[in-house]
């Protein structure tokens, strides 16, 4: 595993998420019977029953990135002559099962706008602001640009990366996208620019940027609102839940397709969580198409 990841890191471009996520799977696979294990010991039941010790406390997905990276581990293997097949193949990775996601109703997002704009303006309501108006990730709004919105579109091209706080593009070609801005955003995006000639921030390129003028961080922004969600009536709730409200609320207005697209999904599974069966919109839909 250790000889394997040092040849990805040295032979190909990947991004330090990609790096991050292969070491976390690798230290998570050292931690089961694998690791005590000759190459010629290694089975699918051997592969499987690691996996299922893995699971306590961890989300299919992430059981299901661990699966991919022991699947490459022993693609390699094979490729170097030390296995006859890849053991992996025969072990199935976990389903995902829909998540009804807890989200505020389009009531509780304009109340939580009201008091938003009830707080003194800076880079932390701004990126707040770009999460329940327009679903956009943290890391999203933290790395958007100033040049990337105006009254009428936001373009999204970028994202913070976690691993060292730098701008990068997203995970998939799929997190580029064009977003219309509500009125109401734009007004509040107009306001904070206003503002930021005031602090003497129009050298900063980032659109929420902190108290400095540096870039705002996805760190900081999960601590301010930890300490501001209870005054916002968000007791409980993620600072990623602005996200699935705002989702929650286009997916009354959006087929499945269209959704995917608005919130930047590679794959159409996300959206189904989000999309529920209105035979009312199906009926008029169909008297439509005949009318």
């Amino acid at each position: 595993a250790a000889s394997w990841h040092r040849w990805r890191v040295q032979s190909g471009d990947y991004s330090p998420n990609t790096m991050a996520t292969e070491q976390f799977a690798i230290n998570a696979l050292r931690s089961t019977a694998l690791s005590t294990m000759r190459m010629d010991e290694v089975d699918a039941q051997a592969c499987r029953e690691a996996l299922l010790s893995l699971r306590g406390g961890r989300k299919p997905s992430t059981i299901a990135k661990i699966r991919q990276v022991l699947h490459a581990i022993m693609a390699q293997a094979v490729d170097d002559g030390k296995l006859a097949r890849n053991p992996v193949d025969a072990v199935q990775a976990p389903r995902m099962r829909p998540v009804e996601r807890e989200a505020l109703t389009p009531d509780e997002l304009q109340l939580l706008l009201n008091r938003l704009d009830e707080l003194p303006l800076d880079g932390h309501v701004m990126a707040c602001y770009l999460m329940a108006c327009l679903g956009l990730r943290c890391g999203e709004a933290c790395a958007l640009l100033v040049d990337d919105i105006d009254g009428k579109y936001c373009r999204v091209l970028s994202t913070v990366r976690g691993a060292d706080n730098s701008i990068g593009a997203p995970k998939s070609e799929a997190g580029k996208r064009l977003l219309p801005v509500p009125p109401r955003l734009a007004a509040k995006v107009d306001e904070w620019l206003t503002f930021r000639k005031l602090m003497r921030f129009s050298e900063t390129r980032t659109l929420c940027c902190n108290s400095w003028g540096k870039l705002m961080t996805p760190k900081a922004m999960c601590e301010w609102w930890k300490a501001h969600r209870d005054a916002l009536g968000c007791s409980g709730m993620t600072l990623h839940q602005l996200r699935h409200s705002n989702l929650s609320m286009m997916a009354r207005h959006m087929g499945v397709f269209d959704l995917q697209r608005y919130a930047g999904w590679s794959s159409i599974a996300p959206a189904k969580i989000y999309v529920h069966e209105d035979m009312d919109a199906v009926s008029q839909a169909v008297a439509l198409a005949w009318a």
